[in-house]
């Protein structure tokens, strides 16, 4: 059975850069299953509730870089990665958060060491904070970068300017 990793991202593609490390570091076959995980701040609203739709956030997001570079690395990664996937957490507190890992049968969190999340997206919010809390098994991965450049949302060069 495959392991199912999270990672907690802010759909930039620096935050792949943790997955591609993950990987690159991984010494057994065995596939894992991954899941993007991102903080998002629901309405009240009796009607937002009704019709929350993740296809619908996702579409808003306009997320087309970030789904190239996922393309990208399981292409590269084919024999390691079974499935990806985008999950949003809704909640508030430590106990919601450890109830989404185990909704999800998240086996490990993997997170970088040095960097902070940040996002442009008003809904959004970082959850490495509650993973740090949390007693989960959890590894922190440092991300070394060649050069200084602005965080990426829309382009896939900084996907590849990292030293192997």
């Amino acid at each position: 059975m495959a392991q199912t990793i999270l990672i907690p991202t802010d759909f930039s593609i620096d935050s792949l850069q943790v997955l591609k490390e993950f990987l690159n570091k991984q010494e057994d076959n065995n596939k894992v299953n991954i899941i993007f995980a991102a903080g998002y701040t629901t309405s009240s609203s009796i009607s937002d509730l009704l019709f929350f739709s993740k296809h619908r956030i996702i579409k808003s997001m306009n997320l087309e870089a970030f789904d190239d570079a996922v393309k990208i690395i399981e292409n590269k990664y084919n024999n390691k990665v079974n499935v990806t996937k985008v999950e949003f957490f809704t909640g508030w507190n430590q106990r919601s958060f450890i109830n989404f890992l185990e909704g999800n049968n998240v086996d490990q969190i993997i997170y970088s060491k040095e960097e902070k999340l940040e996002s442009i997206h008003k809904t959004w919010f970082d959850i490495t904070p509650l993973v740090r809390k949390i007693k989960y098994k959890q590894t922190a991965v440092e991300v070394e970068y060649d050069i200084d450049y602005p965080r990426e949302y829309i382009a896939l060069s900084p996907l590849f300017s990292t030293r192997l």
